[in-house]
């Protein structure tokens, strides 16, 4: 089951989006919406808002999240765009798709790839080309991005299953380090129970250090 979390004050555009994956989306695919309430949000809507999908992400809810480029909350214009911006300096890779009719203006964003930029009423157009190859490769991300998160969930499990059986050991350490990194990209994280021994940077330091021993004593 792939879960897509949408971001829009218009609950048209939210049947359409909807209707439009739904459309088409791969056979194989079954998918379900999480459509976040602006109403739920008072007076701190963007930060509030990222805190919440932040903590979904985390807790495997959504896969993907589509945000409209402009949304009216509690009679307050906000740019979608922030939103986007505040989930993408948390967790790099997550997959998220702007919608709008001013493709331009998103465009010229740095912190937002073309790529992800998608025309909304083109989006709309269920009999066209464009539709059906954007659908297609939402879901060719969300897929790409729930074997990859959870490929490197399974290896620190392993891993910090090894730690337990064997004790400490240089390179498994190192392993979980690097699988930790990886995973940071993808979700937030919490501490696992090695760094909540040692601070993560020390833990590297610690690892190099060993490892230089280990290097003067052949």
């Amino acid at each position: 089951m792939y879960k897509i979390g949408i971001i829009d004050d218009d609950d048209s555009a939210i049947r359409n989006i909807r209707r439009t994956i739904k459309i088409h989306k791969p056979e194989d695919c079954d998918v379900d919406f999480k459509i976040y309430l602006l109403s739920d949000f008072k007076d701190t809507i963007i930060p509030d808002l990222s805190k919440q999908i932040l903590n979904d992400i985390k807790e495997n809810e959504i896969c993907t999240l589509i945000i409209d480029e402009k949304i009216i909350a509690n009679m307050i214009q906000i740019q979608g765009t922030d939103i986007f911006q505040n989930i993408k300096k948390e967790v790099d890779k997550f997959p998220m798709i702007m919608l709008t009719n001013v493709v331009e203006e998103c465009m010229n964003n740095n912190n937002i790839d073309p790529d992800k930029v998608y025309k909304k009423s083109e989006f709309f157009k269920i009999e066209g080309e464009y539709s059906k190859e954007h659908v297609i490769k939402i879901f060719l991300n969300a897929k790409k991005y729930v074997e990859s998160r959870r490929k490197i969930e399974n290896n620190i499990d392993c891993l910090e299953g090894k730690i337990v059986e064997q004790g400490n050991n240089q390179e498994i350490v190192s392993e979980i380090i690097d699988n930790q990194e990886k995973l940071k990209e993808l979700k937030p994280t919490d501490y696992s129970q090695i760094e909540k021994v040692i601070n993560p940077e020390r833990l590297k330091e610690i690892v190099e250090l060993i490892k230089e021993a280990n290097d003067l004593l052949e």
